[in-house]
């Protein structure tokens, strides 16, 4: 399990990080950005063999899963 609550930045230049950690099966959870920012999120993790799960929206910001 990899949790980050980062801004958007980071957390798209950590991404490969992150994915490059877990093991088959495993779980990425990030927070920290706004909804506008889930497309790019998203599209990064994609790039990375993660899929996403789910997700928790409050005002504008965003929580999200992804897994391996």
């Amino acid at each position: 399990i990899v949790i980050a609550n980062i801004n958007r930045n980071i957390l798209l230049n950590d991404i490969p990080k992150y994915a490059n950690h877990l093991k088959n099966n495993g779980q990425l959870f990030l927070s920290g950005f706004y909804t506008a920012d889930l497309e790019l999120i998203n599209d990064k993790c994609r790039e990375h063999n993660l899929s996403f799960e789910n997700k928790i929206l409050k005002n504008e910001w965003v929580a999200v899963k992804y897994s391996k």
